[in-house]
């Protein structure tokens, strides 16, 4: 490589380190819980049952079993006219989605809180995690201390939390929330507004490396005619 362009590559790298955030559409199907539809405090799904879009499935320390709420009217959603999701319903579970996403960046985004009723602890603990796309598996743990938060079912107190990931190749992607409570809680941490929106470079900093390239290498050729 000429040193020119290796300039200008180290130059572009650099640059995409400290791109904002642009946000896409939302590539997660019912991130508000919506589905099934029903009126009422909640309702409890088993592992192995599907809840709209979701796939329910056991908590890590209760491998035979575990459950979600989907919560209705028992207490304030992240977003007005949305739901949300006790991942502890009579034992801990959690819940998973198969997504496609092609190669790029992308951003997980959730609103996280705890069942105010806090039962045996009131630190409620979810794991994260991002697989397929022929990259590594990106795995994140949360916690959310109600005891700390002083939330109520009026006044939630949601945290807004993110990963941002990679995806390296073409294929399904599967995002799991998990809670990582004890086998005995029925209290769990609370997640909603689930979004996953892909991070692209915005128009003027393609623009500004694009000039900056063209600079770079006429510098380079104007320096190659001094030389002949």
């Amino acid at each position: 490589m000429k040193i020119s362009s290796l300039i200008a590559a180290t130059l572009i790298v650099g640059l995409t380190a400290f791109v904002p955030v642009a946000h896409s559409a939302n590539l997660v199907v019912d991130g508000d819980f919506t589905d099934p539809a029903f009126s009422g405090t909640f309702q409890t799904f088993n592992a192995g049952a599907t809840m709209g879009a979701w796939t329910v499935t056991s908590g890590s320390v209760n491998v035979s079993g575990g459950s979600v709420d989907q919560i209705g009217t028992y207490w304030v959603p992240p977003t007005v006219g949305g739901r949300s999701v006790d991942l502890d319903g009579a034992s801990p579970g959690g819940i998973s989605q198969v997504i496609n996403l092609n190669p790029g960046q992308y951003l997980l985004t959730f609103s996280l809180s705890g069942n105010p009723d806090a039962g045996s602890s009131p630190n409620k603990l979810v794991q994260t995690s991002i697989v397929g796309g022929l990259g590594s598996p990106v795995i994140n743990s949360f916690s959310y201390d109600t005891s700390i938060k002083g939330n109520t079912s009026s006044n939630m107190k949601y945290d807004q939390e993110s990963v941002l990931f990679s995806i390296s190749g073409i294929g399904p992607t599967t995002l799991s929330f998990l809670s990582l409570d004890a086998a005995n809680s029925a209290w769990g941490a609370v997640i909603g507004n689930v979004a996953i929106n892909a991070v692209p470079l915005p128009p003027a900093v393609l623009l500004f490396i694009s000039g900056l390239t063209v600079l770079v290498g006429f510098g380079a050729y104007k320096k190659s005619r001094e030389q002949i």
